[in-house]
């Protein structure tokens, strides 16, 4: 739970990356299957869900619409609420298929059926609610898995991802490449290196295009990330991280204006824990966010300070 959006939506792909007060809400679970059916192959079986859930609704933005009028000469309408743009559900349904062909070498086959559940019934646009936006997924992709040596391990996949829309009156159905790749290198005890990259298509918080005349889908984004974890003494680490992600809109019956209407956001933090038990954790850090945006009054720069515990078990 938090008050900033893109602090409950903290995924190598960055959703939503605007500014917005509220009791946000977001969980996630996982579960996944492995076998082994033979000396040199398996597969894994995996589900994943997500559910996102923004105070904001239709009654808060009329509220502010209905208090000025100048501004808001259509009227108190409700449209883009938060719930509007953001509630959701998202399902992720896996399956890949490893093969070793060297004691340190195992290709991969995989593919994700991806259902994404607009569950806000708050107007988007005039006559058209925030459900308008369902789509689902398909991913398809090859890769490897490379151990270079103990300490070093590079995988990547690539391929195709189709899209499509539950309202094919309003957007065309979307095929696109889909790519991800990660190296990660644990250079000392306790410390660890890792990159990696991601392509694919993402939900967003901007329901319009400027410019375009047309409803937004969401957006085609690729991301970069680093992070390395340092430990400074027995019972400190410290982690060191960065994320930039290029994103484009897609706009219906944009042409190319959405094409160049795009966001370019870009994070950093830093954060420091002393280990008191196995079990618990003190934890301080700073993360310095920035939006470069195309839309007018979209960019801004936030600074965020924490100080917290964690517990495991």
């Amino acid at each position: 739970m938090a008050q900033e959006p893109s602090i409950i939506d903290p995924t190598i792909s960055i959703t939503v990356p605007a500014r917005s007060e509220g009791d946000n809400f977001r969980n996630t679970g996982s579960i996944q299957f492995n076998a082994n059916l033979l000396e040199h192959f398996g597969f894994v079986l995996g589900y994943s869900n997500s559910i996102y859930d923004y105070q904001q609704d239709a009654e808060d933005i009329r509220a502010i619409q209905a208090s000025d009028p100048i501004l808001f000469p259509g009227g108190a309408t409700g449209e883009g609420s938060r719930s509007a743009v953001l509630d959701r559900m998202e399902h992720n349904f896996s399956i890949d298929g490893n093969y070793q062909i060297l004691p340190k070498t195992t290709l991969t086959l995989g593919y994700i059926y991806g259902i994404v559940d607009f569950t806000s019934s708050d107007p988007l646009v005039p006559g058209l609610t925030g459900d308008v936006r369902d789509w689902t997924s398909h991913k398809v992709a090859v890769g490897a898995r490379q151990q270079i040596n103990p300490q070093f391990v590079v995988s990547g996949k690539a391929g195709v991802e189709i899209t499509t829309y539950d309202n094919p009156g309003i957007w065309d159905d979307e095929t696109g490449p889909y790519a991800e790749g990660s190296a990660s290198w644990n250079y000392a005890e306790g410390s660890a290196l890792q990159v990696g990259v991601r392509h694919n298509r993402v939900p967003t918080d901007v329901r319009l295009v400027p410019g375009t005349g047309g409803l937004n889908a969401d957006a085609e984004a690729t991301s970069f990330f680093v992070s390395v974890t340092h430990r400074i003494a027995t019972k400190i680490m410290l982690n060191a991280m960065a994320q930039y992600q290029h994103g484009t809109y897609n706009g219906s019956g944009s042409g190319e204006a959405a094409d160049n209407t795009v966001d370019d956001v870009f994070y950093a933090g830093l954060t420091v824990a002393y280990q008191f038990t196995r079990n618990i954790a003190a934890e301080a850090g700073y993360t310095y966010d920035r939006l470069d945006s195309d839309i007018s009054f979209r960019s801004f720069t936030r600074n965020r300070i924490f100080i917290g515990t964690r517990l495991s078990y």
